[in-house]
């Protein structure tokens, strides 16, 4: 089953003092699941959004799935997975014109700055009889970086050249938890 929303407004371009500014704004909300049945059990999987703006853009994507699966007779057995994968991206830009933006070439000065975040979360158990293995993984990446500098705009459909370089930095951290029990 899937569910999606959608709102995608169209390029808006107005003057400004310093020149004239472009807009444009949307959104979608993408739900979707599934299940899947299989003769000794089942597995589930979901989710994604995102929502863009003129100066920000947030996306966000969920893989989840649980499967199971069980055996009972001569032996009993199962086989056990939840497994979750969550990626977050937030991003924001904004240029201004710094000289004429009505003579083409022109140059704007321009920052851009983002975040993902990327996860793991996994855990997996199996039995058979009285022996039990279990894992669990806790996994997240977190990256944060952007940029500035002086961008000219060199044609009427937006082509441009950076120009010069004015900032630059990123900053990743890591997280990993593990535990395995028997």
């Amino acid at each position: 089953m899937s569910t999606l929303h959608a709102n995608i407004s169209g390029p808006m371009f107005f003057p400004v003092f310093f020149g004239e500014c472009y807009l444009e704004d949307g959104h979608y909300y993408l739900d979707y699941s599934a299940e899947l049945k299989f003769e000794h059990g089942t597995g589930n999987s979901q989710g994604a959004r995102q929502k863009l703006s003129f100066v920000y853009e947030y996306a966000f994507l969920d893989e989840k799935f649980m499967e199971k699966a069980v055996e009972s007779g001569m032996y009993n057995a199962t086989l056990c997975y939840d497994v979750n994968y969550p990626i977050t991206l937030n991003f924001d830009a904004v240029a201004v014109p710094i000289t004429n933006p009505h003579v083409i070439p022109f140059n704007l000065t321009y920052e851009q700055n983002g975040t993902i975040s990327l996860g793991l979360d996994y855990y997996m158990k199996w039995t058979f009889g009285d022996y039990c293995h279990e894992v669990n993984t806790t996994e997240s990446l977190y990256s944060r970086g952007g940029f500035g500098g002086i961008i000219e705009i060199i044609n009427m459909h937006g082509g441009a050249v950076l120009v010069k370089l004015t900032s630059n930095y990123p900053i990743t951290s890591k997280e990993l938890d593990f535990k395995l029990a028997r």
